[in-house]
């Protein structure tokens, strides 16, 4: 219930404001070549051009919960005086996924499905929202299915997935880069 407020609080800005570790994982190489940095959205393409995510503490059940965030090109992440997201501008799409990895300091390589469990490899909350000045257009609605791939290699990442979302729409992401945990 407290991930749908935090939600609820998109509204107004990207994030809430955590007071956990900021792990700099951006070594300024993304490497990303001719990979596809896209969502394809019921087959209409959206560049992505931002990624990060953000630690949460260990919920007990030998995991660490990872939000990993994608931004759309059109949207701009704002960040506040100790260098944390916690707003964003523009107009876009935002690809949410609340991941459990076995590592606090990186999301761990592997596949990852959805279940409610927060075990190893697995996402609970996940969200594809259209944003428009800024805002989160309405209450962002869970995915119906999906699957994320996740590899890590000198600090980039490579990450793709697809699925269905809300309204049974298929959408696929690709997107490659070093992220920033904070």
């Amino acid at each position: 219930m407290f991930k749908s407020k935090l939600f609820v609080g998109l509204l107004g800005t990207l994030l809430l404001v955590s007071a956990c570790k900021k792990d700099d994982d951006n070594d300024g190489t993304n490497n990303s070549g001719d990979f596809p940095q896209e969502l394809v959205l019921d087959g209409t393409r959206h560049g992505l051009a931002n990624g990060f995510m953000e630690f949460y503490p260990d919920y007990g059940v030998n995991s660490h919960n990872l939000d990993l965030f994608l931004l759309s090109d059109g949207l701009t992440p704002h960040y506040d005086a100790d260098n944390y997201p916690d707003s964003i501008s523009g107009n876009g799409y935002m690809v949410y996924f609340e991941m459990f990895s076995a590592d606090s300091t990186f999301l761990s390589a592997g596949t990852y499905s959805m279940d409610t469990t927060l075990t190893l490899n697995t996402f609970q909350g996940a969200f594809i929202a259209p944003v428009s000045n800024g805002q989160i257009n309405g209450f962002p609605e869970q995915l119906k299915t999906a699957t994320v791939e996740v590899a890590r290699n000198n600090n980039v990442y490579t990450i793709t997935g697809s699925g269905k979302d809300a309204d049974n729409k298929d959408f696929e992401f690709s997107y490659q880069a070093a992220i920033t945990i904070y």
